[in-house]
């Protein structure tokens, strides 16, 4: 029902979900995860540098965009 919500034809999701070609992306992407160190959802990544994870506040978002743009900046002399 979600997916003929989303407008996705219903019939052709049930397929997908039940022949397995749905799998293949999703444990291609579970697998890069482990390998740069994800533990757990939801995670973001900034400036593929710095990483937050689970459910934030939006300061900590707007701190961490701080921080980045902060070190990019050159410094005042």
């Amino acid at each position: 029902r979600v997916g003929s919500e989303c407008g996705l034809e219903a019939s052709e999701l049930r397929d997908a979900l039940n022949d397995g070609r749905l799998a293949a992306p999703v444990e291609e992407q579970i697998e890069w995860s482990r390998g740069v160190g994800i533990t757990g959802v939801p995670t973001f990544i900034f400036d593929e540098k710095f990483s937050l994870v689970g459910a934030q506040e939006s300061e900590v978002f707007r701190d961490v965009a701080k921080r980045i743009i902060g070190r990019r900046l050159p410094a005042e002399s």
